[in-house]
């Protein structure tokens, strides 16, 4: 007879941790900020490319946003269990809402640079580094232990589809508003 391995009767539905008003909303904000996140990476590249016609840039400016990620992470982990984790949170998505801002105004203003792609490729990739072990280490806070399965795998859901729809985004936007008023407009999710 087949036993049931889930660990507490109580089933929780498939979205079954939206009910929580608390991470339903922090869910959404997490959608916008990562959504985000995707349109101004399609941007940068995209710029990058058209600014240089070189894909050794594209790709060097690349790999300064996720070079962070490996090398920094370990960081964002330690302040995710040592800081408050919304303060974290709140202060990584600041940063990143500056740094669109800025690189916003130098595309607008025509004073654009590689070496800006570059220097925001790598503070972006630094920042997420530390916002993403904080919103992963918060989910458990906002959420029931029943929901906690429910919430991580709700998040990763939502993590793949800004993956898809932000650069889409990202791409429509470049096309009728030029790479600055995607910067501009990406800067909004932030808050």
């Amino acid at each position: 007879m087949a036993e049931d391995l889930t660990p507490s009767a109580e089933r929780v539905s498939t979205f079954g941790s939206l009910k929580n008003r608390n991470y339903r909303w922090f869910w959404i904000g997490s959608l916008a900020s990562f959504g985000a996140m995707q349109m101004q990476l399609l941007a940068r590249g995209w710029l990058v490319y058209e600014l240089t016609s070189s894909t050794l840039a594209l790709g060097i400016v690349t790999a300064g946003f996720g070079l962070p990620l490996v090398t920094v992470s370990f960081l964002g982990g330690v302040a995710a269990d040592r800081l408050p984790k919304r303060r974290v949170i709140m202060f990584s998505q600041t940063i990143s809402a500056m740094i669109g801002l800025i690189i916003g105004v130098l595309i607008w203003t025509g004073n654009i640079q590689l070496w800006h792609l570059a220097a925001s490729a790598v503070a972006g990739g630094t920042t997420f580094a530390f916002n993403g072990p904080a919103r992963q280490a918060f989910t458990p806070e906002l959420v029931g232990k029943s929901e906690l399965m429910n919430a991580f795998a709700i998040n990763s859901a939502g993590l793949n589809l800004t993956r898809i729809l932000g650069p889409a985004a990202g791409g429509f936007l470049v096309a009728f508003t030029g790479v600055d008023g995607v910067y501009f407009i990406s800067v909004a999710p932030y808050f």
